[in-house]
């Protein structure tokens, strides 16, 4: 049985997964609005897309997974006060 991929925003079922490819050589990667940009350290605030990705060909949603403890681990350690009081990560 084919797996059904519905657009969340939408309900459509035209929907093709894919994958984003890196720009200019890099691995593609998301920069979370409010985060620090600027400080000194081994690590950046930059989550890395890991999974496939999805677009919906009705409303032109694009969607993709990244790892959710390491994208609460970058909050915790770049994200700006106002940024982690709303999502209560200390």
């Amino acid at each position: 049985m084919k797996e059904k991929i519905e657009c969340f925003r939408c309900g459509s079922d035209l929907v093709v997964r894919g994958k984003v490819i890196g720009h200019r050589g890099y691995k593609p990667r998301f920069l979370p609005e409010q985060s620090k940009f600027f400080k000194l350290a081994l690590s950046t605030p930059f989550l890395k897309i890991e999974y496939e990705s999805y677009v919906c060909l009705d409303c032109g949603l694009f969607w993709s997974v990244t790892d959710s403890k390491a994208a609460k681990d970058k909050i915790k350690e770049w994200g700006r006060k106002e940024l982690k009081s709303r999502l209560n990560l200390k």
